[in-house]
């Protein structure tokens, strides 16, 4: 999953870094965004 959302560099406060890690800790409303 990691590959198909924005670089690191425009999550600069990590808000997406778990969630690029693992689905599986995406918040609905992250999850909601990448569908």
């Amino acid at each position: 999953i990691k590959n198909i959302l924005a670089p690191g560099v425009a999550d600069p406060h990590g808000y997406w870094h778990s969630c690029k890690l693992d689905i599986k800790k995406c918040n609905p409303s992250q999850i909601e965004t990448m569908q």
